[in-house]
């Protein structure tokens, strides 16, 4: 894998083939960090603005920061990822209404999200190399769907995708000759590669796997109103991660949170962004890969499995860590939840 440096006007400069250590939190953090010498920093021309990544792929970022260390002779640069750039706006529900609510095509949606706010750095479409043609219709659409009130535009469209079976692909596209590389952003199917790609023991790699049993299984809700008028609902998780109004556990087994929101609109409004936030409370399970040649994307679907405990989970990607250490490219892969 090769990275390019482009400038700030998404200029492509040069290949950044210097010896840098390379870390990308895609998924998580949304971030990056570059370490290399001060020779390779005043050589290759870095400067605030300018950008990086890697073809076909989502890795890459705009530099925001920088540090330097005449001890070291080290200059490490940071800034925001492709994805992180879209956390740092908000989808602000329109004047007098409670929620930014769409209906149609969701690659029409995101391009109407997106509009100006990026100037020209995000396009909306799937990129295919082997026409060279943007696709523009992404197969999937919603219905009257509403954003949670001030949300970020990533976790907004995640959501909104994730409602229909759909992620958002993310791939940095070169341009022609002295023409500006593009990021396009586009709907994509959520592939389930669980019954192809189980990771075990068996694949002589190794990983880390967690599993919480003691979390949270009842969420008392409270809305609106004071003390005996106030909304009150009280919502329940089964063994199985599943959210209802019908208690499943009691005495030692059962364990009790509450969730503070005054300001829901309505019961259904407390209902459903309280089960938002019972969902990061309840019982979890994840794994941590490192592979490097898994040809998966962040919100695609792989399996597990620690033969010694008999543990195995069947979830979506969730964060992607990328380094090239010592010119060494990995990739650490998280499935589930924390």
């Amino acid at each position: 894998m090769e990275f390019i440096l482009t400038d700030n006007n998404r200029k492509e400069l040069n290949y950044m083939r210097h010896n840098s250590d390379i870390d990308l939190d895609i998924g998580d953090t949304n971030d990056f960090k570059i370490s290399m010498s001060f020779e390779d920093y005043l050589h290759f021309g870095y400067d605030f603005g300018y950008m990086f990544f890697a073809e076909s792929t989502e890795y890459g970022g705009i530099f925001g920061q920088r540090h330097t260390n005449t001890e070291t002779n080290i200059v490490e640069l940071s800034g925001y990822t492709y994805r992180g750039l879209l956390s740092k706006k908000i989808i602000e529900p329109p004047s007098g209404v409670a929620y930014k609510t769409v209906t149609g095509e969701c690659n029409s949606i995101i391009s109407s999200i997106i509009g100006s706010n990026f100037d020209s750095l995000f396009q909306v479409g799937y990129y295919d190399y082997n026409t060279q043609t943007v696709i523009t219709d992404s197969g999937f659409s919603v219905s009257n769907y509403s954003f949670d009130r001030y949300t970020d535009v990533l976790s907004g469209l995640t959501k909104m995708l994730k409602s229909v079976g759909a992620k958002l692909q993310i791939q940095c596209v070169s341009g022609n000759t002295n023409e500006p590389f593009t990021v396009y952003l586009s709907a994509t199917p959520i592939n389930d590669f669980s019954e192809e790609i189980e990771y075990s023991q068996d694949n002589k790699i190794n990983f880390i796997t967690s599993k919480k049993t003691n979390g949270i299984n009842h969420l008392i809700c409270l809305g609106q109103g004071e003390l005996t008028a106030r909304t009150v609902v009280h919502l329940y998780a089964d063994a199985d991660g599943n959210i209802s109004q019908t208690k499943t556990f009691s005495g030692i087994n059962e364990r009790a949170a509450v969730y503070d929101y005054p300001s829901a609109e309505d019961e259904n409004t407390l209902i459903t962004e309280g089960k938002e936030n019972f969902k990061e409370l309840m019982n979890m399970q994840s794994i941590e890969i490192s592979v490097d040649d898994l040809s998966v994307e962040l919100g695609d679907i792989i399996g597990g499995r620690d033969r010694l405990t008999g543990f195995y989970i069947k979830e979506q990607i969730t964060n992607k860590i990328v380094k090239i250490d010592n010119g060494k490219l990995s990739i650490d892969y998280k499935v589930g939840e924390s």
